[in-house]
């Protein structure tokens, strides 16, 4: 078992691609378009389960980011909410519940909260949390020629003999990524000492290549897919 009481799974869909991967200014940055998390304890109890579009007030959402996750200008327009009181939404539930986050690519997903936070003018309490990655630790299950890191629905395929079906919709992406981690827990491949080991990982490769959490090491894999 973990030491965490609740885990949160956390998934975003965005305005388009960042213009550059490296860099810490926001205007480098798309916009989260839809975020959706999920907060569970450590036998797979769901006790939040949250969804949210954003409201496009300052953004467009570009054609190629529409085809991918189906959300338009007009359907967030009329369906979304602010910037703020989702990012407000979001964090109430990180400080009440502290929990471990877990993300397939986290390092993107917390990026992209921390630049909307950014852009709302609110604190980014990001800072202390533990994270873990399902794209990163399972990828010694996959042997995909020449990239090394699974998407989720190819990772859910393995571990569930079923296709994925609705990926990038975030809400089907986190309930997918929830059922990864407690698959992987279940099977022993998640544990205290897994997730420090991750953590560290990231901390070297960031001072070997000078790269925000390890962004760059992941960038060849996202050019031939856009998980996002």
């Amino acid at each position: 078992m973990l030491s965490h009481q609740y885990v949160l799974f956390l998934d975003t869909e965005t305005s388009d691609k960042p213009k550059n991967w490296n860099s810490k200014d926001e205007r480098m940055w798309p916009y989260i378009v839809q975020a959706a998390w999920l907060v569970c304890d450590l036998r797979g109890n769901k006790l939040v389960e949250r969804n949210v579009i954003i409201r496009p007030d300052d953004f467009e959402i570009k054609q190629r980011a529409e085809h991918i996750h189906g959300i338009s200008e007009d359907l967030a327009s009329r369906e979304g909410i602010s910037r703020k009181e989702a990012l407000r939404r979001f964090t109430t539930d990180l400080r009440h519940y502290k929990p471990l986050i877990v993300g397939h690519f986290i390092e993107l997903d917390l990026r992209m909260v921390q630049m909307g936070l950014k852009r709302a003018g609110m604190k980014n309490i990001l800072a202390g949390y533990q994270t873990f990655c399902t794209m990163r630790g399972t990828s010694e299950y996959m042997h995909l020629p020449n990239r090394h890191y699974p998407q989720l629905g190819e990772i859910y395929q393995m571990l569930f003999k079923r296709k994925l079906q609705g990926a990038h919709n975030a809400l089907v992406d986190v309930n997918a990524t929830a059922e990864v981690f407690f698959e992987l827990l279940r099977r022993g491949e998640v544990s205290d000492q897994i997730i420090q080991q991750q953590h560290r990982m990231t901390e070297n490769k960031e001072k070997k290549t000078g790269c925000g959490l390890a962004l760059f090491l992941i960038l060849l894999t996202l050019i031939q897919l856009w998980v996002l």
